[in-house]
């Protein structure tokens, strides 16, 4: 899952809670505020819900292709990025022109350096 997805997802749980409809409203905490058991709980509550939520659409999203099914699985192996090529011998007797309708990558140039 995207992080697009988890947060409409736990946007939408939220607003079922503290939204404009939820059941809850959010009011900041006062410095009288003692009832530390009843906020506990509902962080706990809704910590669960969104959690719940997440694995829920987890499940959804998910495709388990079963051992041994290869129908659901990709029926192709892509193809390597590099293929090792051998070096090719030009005869010293070929021309410039049999020499160059050869493949090459490039021109090799090695540099030597004392160390």
């Amino acid at each position: 899952m995207r992080g697009e997805h988890i947060f409409e997802l736990l946007n939408a749980k939220l607003s079922e809670f503290i939204g404009p409809s939820g059941s809850w409203s959010l009011v900041r905490r006062a410095d009288g505020d003692t009832d530390r058991i009843f906020h506990a709980m509902l962080t706990h509550q809704i910590a669960a819900e969104l959690t719940r939520s997440i694995l829920e659409e987890r499940d959804a999203v998910t495709v388990v292709v079963p051992a041994g099914e290869e129908s659901l699985a990709l029926s192709w192996t892509p193809s390597p990025l590099v293929m090792w090529a051998d070096p090719v011998e030009v005869p010293a007797d070929s021309d410039a022109a049999e020499a160059a309708a050869l493949p090459s990558i490039g021109t090799a140039h090695v540099e030597s350096r004392a160390a």
